[in-house]
């Protein structure tokens, strides 16, 4: 199997597409609907961590206000410099030419923080 991979690699979408396929299996019945369903998977994947189902809670326009946000550019603030760095300006884009790097905003490495 590791030969036919060095022949015929997998391309990123094939394994994303395979981890968040395990995710589902492994998930079963979550309670959440299918757009916070996709928020959560999307934390599951990259911190391999389940427990997070039983923390994650969404308030009633959570997903709606979300997309109104991007929808508007709105500046969007994480928590450390590689999730800033791992956001795609060309999908951002795509859903407002506004956003640039910029709007992406981190603090955590300020010199004041």
């Amino acid at each position: 199997m590791v030969y036919g991979l060095y022949e015929s690699p997998l391309k990123g979408e094939e394994i994303e597409a395979m981890s968040f396929d395990s995710i589902d299996a492994e998930a079963g019945d979550h309670g959440f609907s299918a757009d916070e369903w996709v928020v959560v998977k999307r934390m599951i994947h990259t911190t391999a961590d389940f427990a997070l189902m039983n923390d994650v809670k969404f308030s009633a326009d959570g997903i709606d206000s979300a997309v109104a946000a991007f929808y508007n550019a709105s500046p969007i603030y994480v928590d450390s410099n590689m999730i800033r760095s791992g956001i795609s300006q060309k999908r951002l884009q795509s859903v407002n030419p506004a956003y640039s790097k910029e709007s992406v905003r981190c603090h955590v490495a300020d010199e004041d923080v």
